[in-house]
């Protein structure tokens, strides 16, 4: 089954949302931001985060999975000749079984929600990683993202 994407860009506070994409048109959509462009308007701002685009899908279980990647300036190395830079996170639900009154009363199905984030990752790095959330390669984005922040639930 083919799971299709919803999609939002966001710029100069303005949307555009895109619904029941293939991955391929998702993948297009990110290709066809000028985010070098982009990037430079943020240097010559005093913005530290530039244009954000997000993507998510939900699936047979109805959990929800979602990647992000926003535009990245640090304030104190605002300077042109510096590469582009992403803020990347990826969230995602999974079931977990949770015991009820210590496993007396047996387990019941809990859904918890994780969020992976990393700052100052290269263009090369966030496609990857948009590639593998398209691919629906969960095992990638979790080896090869940093957990920093999140409801870190795991026991």
């Amino acid at each position: 089954m083919i799971k299709k994407f919803d999609a939002t860009l966001e710029k100069n506070d303005k949307y555009t949302d895109r619904e029941n994409m293939y991955g391929s048109d998702v993948l297009e959509l990110f290709t066809s931001v000028s985010w070098e462009e982009d990037w430079k308007e943020c240097i010559r701002s005093e913005d530290e985060f530039g244009t954000f685009f997000t993507v998510k899908y939900k699936d047979s279980n109805n959990l929800e999975f979602e990647f992000n990647a926003e535009l990245y300036v640090e304030d104190e190395h605002k300077n042109e000749n510096l590469p582009l830079k992403f803020s990347l996170t990826y969230s995602y639900q999974e079931i977990k079984m949770k015991k009820v009154l210590f496993g007396l009363l047996g387990e019941k199905e809990e859904i918890r929600s994780e969020n992976i984030f990393m700052d100052d990752q290269d263009m090369d790095f966030t496609l990857k990683c948009l590639n593998a959330f398209l691919r629906h390669d969960h095992t990638f984005l979790l080896t090869n993202m940093y957990e920093n922040f999140g409801t870190d639930l795991k026991e």
